[in-house]
């Protein structure tokens, strides 16, 4: 900005940016304290310093202490005056990661507040510590849902098959709505590779439990996902459960039957339900260069009695197909 003389080659600046009026840091980078000379126990006091950088070097003066510095960060985490501070410390504690060090991160999974208990989970997982195992699995069913989501990640990270029941129950919980908890489920589930629970799981009664079960064998790898696993969730009365199986069933053209089947008789009932209608409709696109799929489109649109909302609804969905028509053969879609 001070330049005179033009630089093209230069494409941006970087601008230090302060707020005005605002108060002067005195030694922002700690240098008068001499934070290398000074033991674990006084380190672990400045964890919570206003001054970022002066916590940052603390934290790396206390893990290259190593286990001198598990007895005052254990005690910091338990009575640190912040669930930020006290994060920090579990942080702390899993990068010396020795046998103390490692017990007192799972310790802090039963911390008075979430924040630190995330921390724990997340370092449980990364460390792929399986002692942790019992008490995630705890933490996955009831829990704030930000603990449960890291639990949930973690256990697919540690990689123990004995984790899945207890995603597949936590799956199940009604009063859940948290979108990232429910991907953390099904992708720790996809990760732990064991299908025999999850085909079991699809004929649990809760819809949403069958959801999490078809969801992982549809995206494991080499899929286990068969064909009358799925034909019998297509008319399920759970509408999140069926626009599930509809999403799935469009990967898979070779199992048209079924779904053509279904959805002659949503044609049929005149009114698609609307949190179905982008199913259906990927459904057609994906199944268009289907015969079977080209008669049904033949048919929805020869019918007067259809609604104009019907019409437009399929004759959108052969503006998105891409297959390549011929008169003589697709008369619909040329």
């Amino acid at each position: 900005p001070v330049s005179r003389i033009a630089k093209p080659e230069f494409k941006g600046a970087i601008y230090r940016v302060r707020r005005k009026g605002a108060p002067r840091v005195e030694d922002p980078w700690g240098r008068n304290l001499k934070l290398e000379t000074q033991p674990p126990a006084a380190l672990a006091r400045w964890l919570d310093d206003p001054r970022q950088a002066v916590g940052d070097q603390a934290l790396d003066l206390l893990v290259r202490a190593g286990e001198a510095a598990v007895e005052p960060l254990s005690r910091l985490r338990e009575a640190g005056s912040t669930p930020e501070v006290r994060a920090s410390a579990v942080f702390a504690l899993a990068r010396i990661g020795n046998g103390k060090a490692a017990a007192a991160v799972r310790a802090a999974l039963s911390d008075r507040d979430f924040v630190p208990r995330i921390a724990a989970a997340r370092m449980a997982g990364l460390n792929k510590d399986r002692q942790a195992l019992r008490r995630l699995m705890e933490m996955v069913r009831r829990e704030h849902p930000a603990v449960r989501r890291q639990a949930a990640t973690a256990l697919g990270q540690i990689g123990d098959p004995r984790a899945v029941p207890a995603l597949l129950a936590a799956s199940a919980d009604p009063a859940e709505r948290d979108r990232f908890v429910e991907h953390s489920i099904i992708y720790s589930l996809i990760t732990l590779k064991t299908p025999a629970p999850l085909i079991a799981a699809l004929q649990n009664r809760s819809p949403k439990v069958r959801k999490a079960a078809l969801i992982a064998l549809d995206q494991m790898d080499g899929s286990p996902l068969r064909r009358e696993h799925l034909a019998r969730n297509l008319n399920d009365p759970d509408p999140l459960l069926r626009r599930a199986a509809l999403w799935m069933v469009a990967h898979h053209p070779d199992w048209s039957g079924e779904v053509l089947e279904l959805l002659g008789a949503r044609f049929r009932a005149r009114e698609l339900p609307p949190e179905e209608a982008e199913a259906i409709q990927e459904t057609l696109v994906s199944l268009c260069g289907n015969s079977a799929t080209q008669k049904l489109i033949a048919a929805v649109l020869g019918d007067r009695t259809a609604g104009v909302k019907q019409h437009l609804f399929v004759l959108d969905a052969v503006d998105r197909c891409a297959v390549v028509a011929h008169r003589h053969h697709d008369p619909v879609l040329a």
